[in-house]
């Protein structure tokens, strides 16, 4: 997401919020030090509010009010201590000098934020109501609300980028039981009580149907009730959905990806596609059970998204960096639970966009 964030190809002008977040630790990939395009991924902070995050996107063109650009109180001051023509300018370090550029980048940035334009559906948009009072979590009785202020970035143009992260049980009967968390753990075994173990597992299948008709489905269905061009704000958009395991918890592999949009018309709807192998598996047959069930190799996670940014033209150079194919430094272990990946491998293919997927 931070790639797409700070590219001047997917935003040409600095909206009012590179990118929104919402719910338990939302997590944010790559650009852990953008200015020199150090990679990584990192938990997004949870200080803004959905209120705050509101009244950031939204802002009606009759309330727009000048101000005096922030960069300008301190243009002065950093300009002699740039040149050193200050005594404290005159002992900062190159280190000290580049800290200080990349602050100026930073007020430059909210300044350009600050005098966004607005888009032109932003004077359809209503505040939600009791919005003042909603957790900042993602949940069954929150993520109605927070899918109207997605809608609602987007409708102004203020945002076009929005990160979800949830640990909520989106069914009853997970609480007693500690949580989603608790349950994913405790159902991620190969021994152990079988009519336990399905009960368990069911819970978790239970709350991923609710979260998808609650949470994913409400979000891309209000996008689909707007129209954008020739077709629909969900026709311009992706809406994805995945989980940081598959079949067996903390497990990187056979990940499941449901996606709804084209992105403009570059990428294909209405497929299924299973890219796991079909020959053996690397998992020992006596492990073969519960946990450990549809777990296979199969294409890299980093194909997927090299397909969203190329159906979005980010360009390769924006985020090939360090002579690698993939989106991210963050390469999978190749032996990771008997997987045996061959490392090369997988990370020239990560080069590739995910076949059959774009136009």
């Amino acid at each position: 997401d931070q790639v797409m964030a700070h590219s001047p190809g997917f935003y040409p002008e600095t909206p009012r919020r590179r990118t929104l977040y919402f719910g338990y630790q939302a997590l944010a990939i790559e650009y852990n030090d953008r200015s020199r395009g150090a990679a990584g991924g990192f938990r997004s902070s949870e200080e803004a509010s959905p209120v705050s995050i509101f009244d950031a996107v939204y802002v009606a063109p009759s309330e727009e009010a000048a101000r005096r650009p922030p960069i300008d109180a301190v243009h002065a001051s950093y300009a002699r201590l740039r040149s050193g023509a200050s005594p404290v300018g005159a002992r900062l370090g190159s280190a000290d000098r580049e800290r200080l550029s990349q602050y100026m980048d930073h007020l430059s940035d909210i300044q350009a934020s600050l005098s966004a334009g607005v888009g032109r559906q932003c004077d359809d948009v209503e505040r939600p109501e009791g919005l003042q009072w909603l957790s900042r979590r993602y949940e069954r009785s929150t993520c109605a609300v927070i899918n109207d202020i997605i809608v609602a970035a987007f409708m102004c143009d203020s945002s076009r980028v929005a990160v979800i992260g949830t640990d909520q049980a989106f069914v009853d009967g997970m609480d007693s039981l500690g949580g989603f968390h608790e349950v994913a753990h405790s159902a991620n075994v190969i021994d152990g009580d079988v009519d336990h173990l399905m009960r368990l597992r069911g819970l978790i299948r239970d709350s991923n149907v609710g979260f998808f008709r609650q949470g994913f489905l409400d979000l891309a269905s209000k996008l689909d009730a707007l129209g954008e061009g020739n077709g629909t704000m969900l026709d311009n958009s992706l809406v994805w959905w995945a989980h940081e395991s598959g079949a067996s918890t903390h497990q990187g592999d056979s990940i499941p990806i449901l996606s709804a949009g084209s992105a403009g018309g570059a990428m294909h709807t209405g497929r299924y596609f299973d890219f796991r192998e079909r020959g053996e598996s690397p998992v020992p047959e006596s492990e073969r059970r519960f946990a450990n069930v549809g777990r296979a190799r199969g294409a890299c996670f980093f194909q997927w998204t090299t397909s969203y940014l190329d159906a979005f033209g980010v360009p390769r150079s924006e985020w090939q960096l360090g002579g690698r194919q993939a989106f991210s430094a963050m390469a999978p272990n190749p032996n990771w639970n008997n997987m045996r990946y061959d490392q090369s491998a997988m990370d020239a293919s990560c080069n590739a966009p995910l076949p059959g997927l774009l136009v």
